[in-house]
Order: structure tokens, then C-alpha cells, then sequence
């Protein structure tokens, strides 16, 4: 069934084509970022269960302004779906361990390259552009898709990159997208779901790397966690004073 609707959206006109990958990407984007803003919302007020990272008020807007940037990204997105569907090894994987080592290693090749790509951002000569998604200094799940058009290009050519590289089905291109959201929802949600428990270190660092990223701009550039950081000696340390805008 996914492979036949799949092959009927391939075959569309290439308007058609852009417009259901937007509409995908979009669906993605504010299903996980509103899904995400609702339950630990209701974690925080109703159940008084985690705590938020960084307590600062939200900017003026800030919220519209991540949805129309993000808006412009999905967009982009979109388009170079259009690339990927010409390069694409088929609609589905030809097995089912096929389809978990494709997505497995187009994991670990986006989340090695995001690394130094964000890193590359805040250099100088990008820095500008990065600025965009920094203007969320206390992110919200809605912050993940708030990139320059500079930015959202690099994100894409490492997908692209990798799918010339690996022969990638469209089905686990899709898949992988879901991932890479769904990663970026929680990296953003500035919400710790362990709260205080301050024995659960490992996972509570987990929760928080990305928002004192954002809080301070100088270390733990890692996408799906500080482990490049660590390897590489950007990670920050453990624990945030409120000093630097952190519980």
C-alpha cells in the first residue's frame, strides 16, 4: 500500500510532487512541534512531573516568527525532495533489515556531519545566517525548522549527500525525516521530563545539551546528543548556573 502510494505521488506533475512534500513536511513539523508543546505542557501544569530548562520569557512573537521561518523551510525541503525522489533507490527497501541498516547508517552519517556543519555555522563566515535560529534563546519545540534558507540548503545536501553515497529507498528517506524531527522536538522542547532527580544524570544531561546551546552559543554542537562534543572537546559542562539563564 505505501509503495503504491508512493509510486502515484512520484508520477504527479512536479508541482503535484512539491506540494504533497510540502504538505509532508509541514504535517511532520507541526504535528511533533504542537504534539510536543501540548503533553509536556500538560506534564508541567497538570501533573507538576519535569521542570523547565531555562525559565526565561519566551521573546515577543517568538513563537509566530519560529512557524513563518519554519514555513520557508519546508518549503525548501520540499524542493529538494523533488531532487531526492530522482536519485531514490526504489520506493520501498528491498528487505526489512535492508530498510534498518539504510536508516541506521543515514543516522549516524546526518548526525556526524551535523556536527561539524553546526560548528561551521558559528564561524564567522556563517554565523549571520545561524543567527536566525539563535534568535529562539530559550527554544520551544517550534524552534527546530527556524533556519535561514542558507542554513536549511546545508541541513539538505548532507541528505542528498548521503543518499548518492548509500542507495536510500523513498520510504526510509521519509522515515528518516520523521527521526531528524522528532530528535529536534525534544532537543528543543526546553523541558527536562526527570525534573530535579539529580541521580538520572545521563539522561537529564541528554535533555539539556542543546538548550544551554542556545542559552550560550559556544558549546555542545551535537545533534543527537553531546557525544562528537565529547570526542572532540566542545562539550559544556554538566551542570548550568542560573548566571547563564538555566536552572
Amino acid at each position: 500500500m505505501i509503495g503504491s502510494w508512493i509510486d502515484a505521488w512520484i508520477q504527479m506533475p512536479a508541482l503535484g510532487v512539491f506540494v504533497v512534500a510540502f504538505a509532508i513536511q509541514f504535517g511532520i513539523y507541526a504535528a511533533l512541534a504542537g504534539g510536543f508543546s501540548i503533553v509536556y505542557g500538560g506534564m508541567l501544569r497538570h501533573l507538576k512531573w519535569g521542570a523547565r530548562i531555562d525559565t526565561r520569557p519566551l521573546r515577543r512573537n517568538q513563537v509566530l516568527t519560529e512557524i513563518m521561518w519554519s514555513i520557508l523551510t519546508c518549503a525548501i525541503y520540499a524542493g529538494f525532495t523533488l531532487l531526492a525522489l530522482r536519485i531514490a533507490a526504489g520506493a520501498l527497501p528491498d528487505s526489512w533489515s535492508d530498510g534498518f541498516l539504510q536508516l541506521a547508517v543515514m543516522l549516524v552519517y546526518y548526525d556526524f556531519l551535523t556536527y561539524w556543519s553546526h560548528r561551521l555555522l558559528h564561524t564567522r563566515w556563517f554565523a549571520s545566517f545561524h543567527r536566525v535560529h539563535h534568535h529562539s534563546v530559550r527554544a520551544t519545540p517550534w524552534s527546530v525548522y527556524c533556519m535561514h534558507p542558507v542554513e536549511t540548503v546545508i541541513n539538505q545536501l548532507q541528505v542528498i549527500s548521503f543518499m548518492l553515497i548509500w542507495p536510500t529507498s523513498i520510504e526510509l528517506m521519509l522515515l528518516f525525516q520523521f527521526c531528524a524531527m522528532f530528535g529536534g522536538a525534544i532537543g528543543h522542547s526546553n523541558f527536562d521530563p526527570f525534573g530535579k532527580a539529580s541521580w538520572l544524570a545521563l539522561p537529564k544531561r541528554f535533555h539539556r545539551f542543546h538548550q544551554r546551546h542556545h542559552s550560550l552559543g559556544r558549546d555542545n554542537f551535537g545533534f543527537a546528543g553531546p557525544h562528537w562534543d565529547a570526542v572532540f572537546g566542545t562539550a559544556g559542562p554538566p551542570k548550568s548556573g542560573r548566571a547563564e539563564g538555566l536552572d
